[in-house]
């Protein structure tokens, strides 16, 4: 089969048809994909959070495109802050855990502490639910709607199966799954089934 080029196309869409239908694809893809430019920049602190907590980088990634869309001034409708959006009982969870004072609410804006205490809190809910078929998705819905309402929506141990009640969760679960895949096709070039 004979490959097109923009030279062939040219005579059939004309010259000045061609160039806008190609910049509204262009447009459409970009809009496709997770924006992986932006997340570059925060790669270091990812990697260095994912190998003290040790979470995959690339579902923390997902969580912060998910969570913020990679903007570190990032304020949620219920307070959550920064690139994780984490909120202030996570903080105040880490800072005990931890045995520091509790950040000001300026500096957790800070990429590195933001990504430091987000991914300590989700490796806590990946360590919570060890042992659950479906671990990962049980920890994103803790992540995102709270432990209290995940103890309600928890399958049993060999069921890769979680019936997420809230649809705002299952949507949250949906996304950062689908963001996840993104990022390990874009890094490995296939994919892998995420629970």
């Amino acid at each position: 089969m004979k490959s097109l080029s923009l030279r062939a196309l040219m005579p059939v869409f004309g010259a000045k048809s061609l160039l806008p239908a190609l910049m509204t694809l262009l447009s459409f893809l970009l809009m496709q994909v997770p924006c992986f430019a932006e997340g570059e920049r925060y790669e270091e602190l990812i990697r260095q959070a994912s190998l003290r907590h040790r979470v995959d980088p690339l579902l923390i990634k997902a969580v912060i495109s998910q969570e913020s869309s990679f903007n570190e001034r990032a304020t949620g409708a219920s307070g959550e802050i920064g690139l994780m959006q984490i909120k202030l009982g996570a903080v105040q969870d880490w800072a005990e855990a931890n045995e520091l004072p509790v950040p000001s609410k300026r500096n957790l804006y800070s990429p590195e502490l933001n990504i430091e205490i987000g991914t300590w809190y989700l490796a806590r809910a990946l360590s919570s639910w060890n042992g659950y078929k479906a671990c990962i998705t049980l920890a994103l819905c803790e992540y995102n709607a709270g432990r209290r309402r995940v103890l309600e929506w928890r399958p049993q141990k060999d069921s890769p199966y979680v019936y997420i009640k809230s649809s705002s969760a299952r949507q949250y679960v949906e996304s950062v799954r689908d963001r996840f895949m993104t990022y390990y096709r874009a890094a490995y070039g296939n994919s892998v089934a995420v629970n």
